[in-house]
């Protein structure tokens, strides 16, 4: 007899009834499914009436999200490669995850509500952790268990006892969006309970992380336990391993017989390995853009939250006018053959903000977003996040943030801090991380205006004598010529003595009206008169992240995007293409005005 059957105690009778379905009524959807599957020939199989069932019973019986469902089923395994890619259960660093990284095991009796509980727990050395092995290993069990299970909804129990620091630091934003991805759009994960037990003070910045990725429904039901009796009380006793006071096999036990269970199944991962989605013969659209369009965008929504709609009013614009004027750019980029890609709507729009919807200056700006790069390739050069050199600016020279809150005037306000030793410091190499970041910010965010908060606490004078005037004014170039920043406010806090030096330099470059916006702050009251408190970091009084955190998310995010700098990476501008002279004559003299500064 198979271990499953020792494994996975499902009552499916008792499921059906819940949404108030007979067996005819199930039988009728399956065969509803069965019927569209026949009109998919880029699907690889026709999975089991069991599996239909429970992408029915996970997406409530609608029969139009379980079609999304099954075909995303198969489609992400293309989509999110790095998590499938070597792991079938056969190979031994997979078999050795139970032993050596941790485990994941559903528990066999579901709870009196019809749901399945889980038990997660990392452990080992923190050495041989590998994130994608670890969930690897997880979404192994959970095809399994698609095969037999029926369910209404998840809950988790997550033990970090054995959980390390080192363990936390592997665990990035986007590794766990990866997986929270999988979760969601495919298993449909109803998800009833979190709970934490055995927490270290660091397990924080994991929460944190997982806030950011689930949705604000999800979050309010993570619950932290602090001794067993308080999980009881959400979760039956009897159901639980002993491990936890409860009556059921340990958590190594049950481990052990889903690492035989794995292996009893594995042609299943066999079949699936060799299974491919042929997109060429796909009828429709596949319904699942927030995946197609960017495996990040969640996460981006919270780091980046904006109103479109108020943005768009404030120019008096409707979403007619925009898609108009999206439309006039896009078209004038057919007759532009010197341009290497046309960008997409979001990035128009933010152009067509930053520049008040003047067409003619939306399209110079657009032309120069692609163009500086080769006239001033010292900011541009060895820029790509993958290089270990752009890795370490925020550990070793400084952090820009964008902060998550826009202004109620709908300005994007900035953090930007110098740290580290000035002997490490590389004036171009920080100033081209902060241009990623406002790359990455191209593709989802739009505000009206940009505020910038300078914080010179750990600022040294070998910091201030390595940003010279060609410096600054290169960066202001690419700032306004290719931004178009509107700067509304610069807010200089925690200022030596010897900051008046690049101030200065500052108000050389900067015209008039942007240096008279300039503000110093000699305590964060005053600070908070231009910007509001509840959307700054806790650095600076504020309910917002550290400036570290967010710094940490940006690295990770700026990694999640490098394809994107890798295709930037390899553009050209054709400029024998060019159809008419480029019409931004003060940045095509600049050489003359840095020489002039330089003299100066």
């Amino acid at each position: 007899m198979s271990v499953i059957n020792q494994l996975l105690i499902a009552d499916r009778k008792a499921v059906r009834e819940s949404f108030g379905k007979s067996d005819k009524d199930v039988l009728t959807d399956i065969g509803i499914i069965k019927e569209w599957l026949k009109t998919q020939p880029h699907l690889p199989e026709t999975p089991s009436d069991n599996v239909i069932e429970l992408f029915l019973v996970t997406n409530k019986f609608s029969i139009e999200r379980t079609k999304q469902r099954l075909d995303m089923y198969y489609t992400i395994r293309t989509l999110i490669p790095e998590v499938y890619v070597n792991s079938n259960p056969r190979l031994p660093e997979i078999q050795s995850v139970p032993d050596k990284m941790g485990l994941f095991v559903p528990l066999p009796k579901p709870s009196k509500e019809l749901h399945r509980v889980y038990v997660m727990k990392v452990m080992g050395d923190p050495d041989d952790f590998d994130t994608y092995k670890f969930f690897a290993n997880s979404l192994n069990v959970m095809e399994v268990r698609i095969h037999y299970d029926i369910a209404i909804g998840d809950v988790y129990i997550i033990d970090y006892d054995d959980l390390k620091m080192a363990h936390v630091m592997k665990m990035t934003p986007v590794h766990i969006k990866k997986v929270a991805t999988v979760s969601e759009k495919v298993f449909s994960s109803r998800i009833k309970g979190i709970h934490l037990i055995n927490c270290p003070s660091y397990v924080d910045i994991l929460t944190n992380i997982a806030k950011m990725v689930l949705k604000p429904k999800i979050v309010n039901r993570i619950h932290l336990h602090s001794n067993y009796e308080s999980l009881h009380a959400h979760v039956p006793k009897e159901i639980l391993p002993k491990d936890y006071g409860g009556n059921e096999r340990s958590i190594k036990e049950l481990g052990d017989l889903w690492k035989s269970c794995l292996m009893e199944h594995a042609d299943r991962f066999d079949k699936l390995d060799a299974m491919k989605v042929k997109e060429e013969l796909r009828p429709t659209p596949l319904e699942n853009d927030d995946i197609l369009g960017g495996r990040f965008i969640v996460i981006m929504n919270r780091l980046l939250i904006t109103d479109r709609k108020v943005v768009r009013e404030s120019f008096g614009k409707s979403d007619k006018d925009v898609l108009v004027d999206i439309g006039i750019i896009k078209e004038w980029l057919k007759t532009q053959p010197h341009l290497p890609e046309t960008p997409s709507d979001n990035v128009i729009e933010m152009f067509l903000v930053t520049n008040k919807f003047s067409i003619e200056r939306t399209k110079q700006r657009l032309d120069m977003y692609y163009t500086i790069r080769t006239l001033i390739p010292e900011i541009y050069q060895n820029s790509n996040p993958r290089l270990p050199e752009m890795r370490n600016i925020t550990e070793k020279m400084g952090l820009f943030v964008p902060l998550p809150k826009p202004s109620k005037e709908l300005h994007r306000v900035y953090v930007m801090k110098i740290v580290g030793d000035p002997e490490d410091f590389d004036t171009y190499k920080f100033f081209a991380n902060a241009l990623n970041m406002m790359d990455v910010r191209l593709h989802y965010d739009i505000v009206v205006g940009d505020v910038y908060i300078i914080d010179y606490e750990n600022l040294k004078m070998g910091h201030v004598v390595k940003m010279t005037p060609v410096h600054i004014k290169k960066v202001v170039t690419v700032s306004e010529k290719v931004f178009s920043s509107r700067i509304k406010g610069i807010h200089l806090i925690n200022c030596p003595s010897y900051v008046d030096t690049l101030v200065n330099i500052s108000k050389m470059i900067m015209k008039p009206k942007i240096a008279n916006r300039m503000y110093f702050h000699s305590n964060y009251e005053s600070l908070y008169e231009h910007v509001p408190k509840e959307m700054l970091p806790k650095d600076y009084g504020g309910n917002e992240r550290s400036v570290k955190e967010f710094g940490e998310l940006w690295k990770d995010c700026l990694l999640e995007h490098a394809e994107r700098f890798d295709k930037l990476d390899t553009m050209k501008v054709k400029e024998e293409l060019r159809p008419t002279p480029l019409e931004n004559d003060d940045i095509l003299g600049y050489h003359g005005n840095f020489k002039k500064l330089d003299v100066d």
